[in-house]
């Protein structure tokens, strides 16, 4: 067995007694904590940082941050994935979502919008999604299609 090995080792310079020197110039007093040296709060400094902020916050909730697997190809394309399930969200968010709608968190966004009990039928060389109209949402998903079917596509 070998002898243990010392501890990290300390990056401050010892004096001659074996006790630590002070630094050679005072340190500014660390700010409170959730504020940064300015008298903002860290979170409020500019709109573009809380946008940033939010989006990445929306990116993780949306499962960006969650690796499924050991292996880098399935967390490669679980991130691919998830990427592009962010951007469509924000893409729904400016494009066709109602203005009470526009502040909600993904989480929410799925739960109204995306596990709607819904029916697709077959009739009259038509198909139709049937929305339940006991859902509490469904005026919403329904303003949502008809805003996305409004959309005129691109010509390049």
């Amino acid at each position: 067995m070998s002898a243990p090995t010392p501890g990290p080792r300390c990056r401050c310079s010892r004096t001659p007694t074996g006790g630590a020197t002070k630094p050679s110039r005072p340190t500014p007093p660390s700010p409170p904590v959730g504020r940064s040296r300015s008298s903002k709060p860290a979170t409020a400094r500019t709109p573009y940082t809380s946008r940033v902020e939010t989006r990445i916050r929306h990116a993780k909730d949306t499962g960006i941050g969650r690796f499924p697997s050991r292996e880098y190809a399935i967390n490669q394309a679980w991130a691919i994935a998830t990427s592009i399930a962010a951007d469509l969200i924000a893409w729904l968010r400016l494009l066709a979502l109602p203005e009470k709608l526009h502040g909600c968190e993904p989480k929410a966004l799925r739960y109204r919008l995306l596990h709607v009990p819904a029916r697709l039928t077959h009739g009259a060389r038509k198909r139709r999604l049937r929305f339940p109209a006991t859902w509490p949402w469904a005026t919403d998903i329904l303003t949502v299609f008809t805003v996305i079917r409004g959309l005129t596509p691109l010509r390049t």
